[in-house]
C-alpha cells in the first residue's frame, strides 16, 4: 500500500485527487493539508507516509518551500509536485529543492497513478506533456 499525503490548497480539487486514488486499493490517502506549514505538522506529529503530492501555490509555505523544509523533516519521501505551473524554470526549480516527480493538474488520472508507482519503486517522473516540450 502507498501511503500518500496531499499538499493542496484547494479543497475541490484535493477531494477530487482523494477520490481518484482511493478507487485503487494500492493507494490511501492518510493526510491532507491546505498549505505547506500543515503539511509539515502532519509529518512531525508522526505521520509516516511514502508520498506527498504538493501543488507550488499555496498560502503561507509555498510549495518550492516545503519541498525543501521536507528534505530536513523526512528526508526519505518522496515528493511529487502537482500543479498548474508548467514553465520549464519550475520544473528545474523543483528538482533542484528535492521533488522527483512534476506532473501538472491537467495530467490524465492514469498518467497520474503510473506515476506514483513509478516513482514509489524508485523512479523519477515528468508528465508526458513536459517531457514533449522540454
Amino acid at each position: 500500500m502507498i501511503r500518500i499525503i496531499l499538499a493542496e490548497d484547494h479543497t475541490i480539487v484535493r477531494n477530487g485527487i482523494r477520490s481518484l486514488l482511493e478507487v485503487d486499493a494500492g493507494f490511501s490517502v492518510i493526510g491532507e493539508a491546505d498549505n505547506g506549514q500543515k503539511a509539515l505538522d502532519l509529518l512531525k506529529d508522526g505521520l509516516e507516509a511514502d508520498i506527498m503530492l504538493v501543488d507550488l501555490n499555496m498560502p503561507g509555505i509555498n510549495g518550492m518551500e516545503l519541498i525543501e523544509k521536507l528534505k530536513q523533516v523526512a528526508p526519505l519521501l518522496k515528493v511529487v509536485v502537482l500543479t498548474m505551473n508548467d514553465h520549464e524554470k519550475y520544473v528545474v526549480k523543483a528538482f533542484q529543492v528535492g521533488a522527483v516527480g512534476y506532473l501538472l493538474k491537467k495530467t490524465s488520472p492514469n498518467e497520474l497513478l503510473f506515476a506514483i508507482r513509478h516513482i514509489y519503486e524508485g523512479g523519477r517522473y515528468i508528465c508526458n506533456e513536459l517531457c514533449l516540450r522540454l
